[in-house]
């Protein structure tokens, strides 16, 4: 072992511990800078996205190239037993083995001392790469030995060192780190934070420019900060298109931390396979020295940049941006020193986390203060649409919006400039199809996403949905209006030479020659949705409903007044019931989400999470459309038909399906009987009688529950939930089912304290009863009493 190694290690260690001290206060950048699952290969990128996605960049595969860059050197040997799967050309020469019949034998068989450090390493991992205790040196040429594990192989490769740094050189790198990062966290302006980042990575690696590049929310971006020799041109504030860096290089970037071009001449190696493993081309997903796109290089010369090393800046899952560092010769990095930068990126990561945060934490507190002024507007009008027609212009403001829509069940109440209301609703159907799990979508050209916008670009050219629970209950849109301004490119965006056609495919579109600025006016977008409005979005609604429950509804007293205001108490029955019924739901759907994504997409993973989704979505729609409906039209007589008890708890178990199975719960239910009613609010019902039985089951005990129904007087259905759990006191058997009554106070059991007050009032519609039986003491026993159906 080289002798700074020991040192290196522990040094390496500090900035990680001063970032944990830095920001253990605050859990939402510890979730953005955790590490996520990585995909097993950018083969995966190719086979979920469809190829008319994707132009002409972005289709080369260029982790199956089968080359890899001049400079270095690549050894791929199968991890059970070491046989040699593909060497690159120059290995024979570089690793000093036999030129005899090398694909018939084990590493073993070459070179003891690669081989038994193989064995050090962790296969379980892939993708992570290790660097060896080993140098290798030819003809004056020294080379770090860096492994990693893919697809049951090791990947060795040499990595050039020209630099041969000592210990005094390593622990000044080390020290250069270290500061940088304390530095970083401790800074009160980011632009400084980033300024120092440009400034120690420049002074570690030596290169002649280091900028940091931003991606915008269309992926095009632009450099923030830079730091760089008088005679390289700054691009700070020049602007990118989304083009000049293909998706599959996006895919790359979030895999693997690092990528380095030793030199733009295009001189490369071949990777030769031994036959005997298959004729399928090595993955080089994970490999350091695998060689560029033609079309790259070209790029880099055109910039006048003849050698790069890229570091990703990843916020959890997400590309935020990256370090580039270009320099005006040939040149190669030690790999340890590659480690130092990937630290700096990661504290750099942390402090844009932590201005994330606290710009978020900001808005909070102006979102309470706005909750403070709606809870006494609400208090003293006891009116959501009064109320909410007044409060529509804050919250307008609130997001820096140019108009804001508010739609509740059938009702719209909007503000400042906004489309059409039937475009609104149009919107709302397209979005909640195209839109992820959580419901909130946002964009900053809706037009380009949505052609049936492209009239509407003047009122909804930007547009943030946040609705609340599923689509279909309650929605806050707000709209932004484009914005004319000049945008400052490097080069013209679209500048691109077609080169003759009998060059091939891959061939036909070379980079532009030229990055001088070049102003470009547009009005296709319009000011982006910063992450902490749309974090702040999600609470708003919420916290709407959390007033709207508990104002309306504050007191026994306040209950029964309520209840006299049929259309109050009815949008404050629906807004609760959507977040009691349909949270848990939606969980399972998220959980089945995670399950195929944690699988890496497996197709049994995908078999499986597809089922638990839809079915669960299925009943989330039937459930959801049922309250819409009487909320929407509250007067209406509702519709009753004969309805099988049968069939409400087969909805019930899809729901609870999954939990039941993970609680190890015993379930039992026995409903032979059909009574009146409307389904889906029998099921909301039900729903919610053996949520609360599930919640309020005795702590580290088997929760057991029973469900039975029987016939009473030929007139009505007697349905009986009866629980083993902590049980409700005899005082409180009438009071439960008040609106905002809790009797477990515990932060561990989930829960509004409407559950019990949605059933009353569903019970109530239906004309039938609800009660707590008093006489049992074991648990809990609710005894339901609906009118028989009729056939």
């Amino acid at each position: 072992m080289r002798k700074w190694d020991n040192a290196l290690a522990f040094l390496r260690a500090s900035p990680a511990e001063i970032r944990i001290m830095t920001i253990k206060d605050h859990p939402t950048i510890q979730n953005q800078t955790a590490p996520s699952a990585k995909p097993a290969s950018l083969a995966n990128f190719f086979s979920r996205t469809s190829s008319t996605d994707l132009n002409s960049c972005d289709l080369e595969q260029v982790h199956l190239l089968g080359e890899i860059q001049h400079e270095g050197a690549m050894l791929v040997v199968s991890q059970d037993e070491q046989k040699i799967v593909a060497i690159s050309s120059n290995v024979v020469e570089l690793f000093g083995f036999d030129s005899g019949d090398l694909h018939s034998a084990s590493l073993t068989d070459f070179h003891t001392e690669l081989s038994e450090s193989l064995k050090e390493l962790d296969v379980g991992e892939s993708g992570i790469h290790s660097v060896l205790d080993l140098q290798f040196s030819h003809y004056g040429q020294h080379y770090d030995a860096v492994a990693h594990g893919h697809k049951g192989n090791w990947v060795i490769e040499l990595i050039p060192n020209n630099h041969q740094h000592d210990a005094l050189v390593m622990r000044k790198h080390i020290r250069t780190m270290t500061q940088a990062s304390g530095r970083i966290l401790s800074m009160e302006s980011l632009d400084d934070a980033m300024q120092l980042a440009c400034d120690a990575t420049r002074q570690i690696t030596g290169f002649a420019r280091v900028q940091i590049f931003q991606f915008l929310p269309d992926w095009s971006g632009k450099v923030i900060a830079d730091s760089r020799a008088e005679h390289m041109s700054s691009f700070v504030g020049l602007h990118f298109p989304a083009t000049d860096i293909p998706k599959q290089a996006r895919a790359l970037m979030q895999m693997v931390p690092y990528r380095t071009v030793f030199s733009v001449n295009d001189a490369t190696l071949d990777l030769q396979q031994n036959p005997l493993f298959g004729q399928d081309t090595v993955d080089l997903t994970y490999a350091l020295t695998r060689s560029c796109s033609t079309m790259h290089t070209a790029y880099l010369r055109n910039m006048g940049v003849q050698a790069t090393f890229t570091i990703s800046l990843m916020q959890g899952d997400k590309l935020w941006g990256f370090i580039a560092c270009h320099h005006d010769h040939a040149n190669a990095l030690p790999f340890d020193v590659w480690s130092l930068l990937r630290e700096l990126g990661t504290t750099l990561v942390s402090r844009i986390g932590y201005e994330d945060a606290r710009t978020t934490s900001i808005k909070v507190l102006e979102l309470r203060k706005l909750e403070v002024d709606l809870a006494s507007r609400l208090r003293a009008k006891g009116n959501l649409v009064e109320v909410v027609d007044e409060f529509g212009p804050a919250l307008m403001r609130f997001m820096n919006a140019d108009g804001f829509a508010f739609r509740f069940g059938n009702q719209f109440h909007v503000t400042g400039q906004t489309p059409s209301q039937e475009f609104i609703t149009q919107f709302i159907d397209w979005a909640q199809s195209h839109s992820p799990l959580s419901g909130q979508f946002n964009t900053s050209a809706l037009h380009k996403e949505w052609p049936e916008a492209k009239n509407f670009t003047d009122s909804a050219c930007g547009v943030l949905l946040q609705p609340v629970a599923t689509h279909r209950v309650c929605q806050m849109i707000w709209f932004r209006q484009p914005l004319s301004d000049s945008v400052e490119w490097a080069g013209e965006p679209l500048d691109k030479s077609v080169a003759s056609s009998d060059q091939g495919e891959m061939a036909k579109l070379l980079p532009r020659n030229s990055f001088s600025t070049w102003i470009g006016e547009h009005n296709d977008f319009s000011l982006p949705w910063s992450d902490a409005e749309l974090n702040v979005a999600q609470e708003i609604l919420r916290e709407l409903l959390d007033i709207l429950a508990s104002v309306l509804v504050l007191t026994e007293e306040n209950t029964r007044m309520a209840l006299s205001e049929e259309n109050t108490q009815l949008k404050s029955f629906a807004a609760s019931a959507a977040v009691h019924d349909i949270k848990a739901p939606l969980r399972r759907i998220e959980l089945a989400l995670e399950i195929m994504e944690e699988d890496g997409f497996d197709p049994e993973a995908i078999k499986m999470g597809h089922e638990i989704a839809s079915k669960s979505a299925s009943v989330l729609k039937n459930v959801s459309a049922g309250i819409l409906e009487f909320m929407g039209v509250p007067d209406k007589a509702h519709a009753f038909s004969s309805i099988s008890l049968g069939d409400v708890f087969d909805d019930v178990e899809v729901v609870l399906g999954n939990s039941i199975v993970d609680e190890h719960i015993d379930f039992r239910v026995d409903v032979p009987h059909s009574v009146s009613g409307e389904k889906s609010l029998l099921t909301s019902l039900f729903l919610n009688l053996v949520n609360n039985a599930v919640k309020y089951s005795k702590a580290d005990e088997k929760a057991d529950i029973e469900v039975r129904s029987r016939l009473v007087d030929d007139e009505w259905v007697e349905i009986s939930v009866t629980d083993k759990g902590i049980g409700i006191p005899a005082a409180y058997a009438d009071k439960v089912f008040f609106p905002a009554q809790r009797l477990q106070l515990k932060s561990d059991v989930e829960g509004s304290g409407m559950g019990l007050a949605i059933c009353k009032r569903i019970i109530n519609i239906h004309e039938g009863f609800i009660s707590v039986d008093k006489d049992y003491t074991d648990g809990a026993r609710v005894v339901v009493r609906l009118f028989v159906g009729k056939p």
